[in-house]
């Protein structure tokens, strides 16, 4: 296995095998080392090593939203086209402009993933918490 993972290919397992488990032997007792500890290094290592960024497009009235290896997709408006810019980003809220079939100006619309993420029995909390930036990704198909 290569010492250098692709951000989107890698897994908890390789974290903890290739980099977790040799840096708490190194410097732990194997007596004091817990479940627990293992957990906590797997976190930090997520929020450092993951990128704090989550992509969204849309095709037709199907949006996507992406963060790490999770792919979120939704029904949008009917006569939605295309998400042309993402305004601002509050932790679950969007401020989009997006190009609509009735009419030929960018308006501007919002999207909260808050009750999105519930339906689907995630915790937004826990999810959302890490994305510092949402960016439109038209290629993250």
């Amino acid at each position: 296995m290569s010492d250098i993972f692709d951000i989107n290919e890698i897994t908890e397992e390789d974290i903890k095998l290739q980099y977790i488990t040799p840096a708490l032997l190194s410097k732990w007792d194997i007596k004091k080392i817990t479940s627990v500890n293992c957990q906590l290094s797997v976190i930090l290592f997520m929020e450092i090593v993951m990128e704090n960024v989550a992509y969204l497009n849309n095709k037709g009235d199907l949006i996507q939203f992406k963060y790490g290896n999770t792919k979120i997709r939704f029904k949008g408006p009917y006569s939605l086209e295309r998400i042309e810019q993402i305004k601002e980003w509050d932790n679950g809220y969007l401020v989009v402009s997006a190009k609509y079939s009735h009419t030929d100006e960018v308006v501007e619309d919002y999207i909260d993933l808050i009750p999105i993420l519930e339906n689907l029995y995630i915790k937004p909390e826990k999810f959302l918490h890490p994305i510092k930036e949402v960016k439109l990704d038209y290629a993250a198909r």
